[in-house]
């Protein structure tokens, strides 16, 4: 796992502005099946503008994200398709307005 944390923290690094990496998450899934259902990450421990890196390990994951609260009228769902060894990164701003689950 250093070589994921390292790869994260490379990319990280790039963006701009400069920030520093405070907390890491590790879910470990034991099948395809197995996720996390949507949700949103608690601004009190992240941060109004945090930016989340979402690696995936092993088998294509589904991550999707959809826009909080949902619209009555539209609740469009976007879906993005993670195969092994991909990083996904939400920088500041995409939390304030969508909710995800990684499935």
């Amino acid at each position: 796992m250093s070589t994921a944390a390292r790869l994260v923290k490379k990319y990280f690094r790039t963006l701009e502005p400069r920030g520093r990496i405070t907390a890491g998450l590790v879910n470990c899934h034991s099948g395809p099946q197995q996720g996390v259902g949507f949700h949103t990450d608690a601004q009190t421990y992240i941060g109004p503008r945090a930016i989340i890196c979402t690696l995936s390990l092993g088998v294509t994951r589904q991550f999707r994200i959809q826009k909080q609260p949902p619209s009555s009228h539209s609740s469009v769902t976007y879906a993005i398709h993670l195969p092994h060894n991909s990083l996904l990164v939400m920088t500041m701003g995409c939390k304030r307005i969508g909710s995800s689950p990684f499935s």
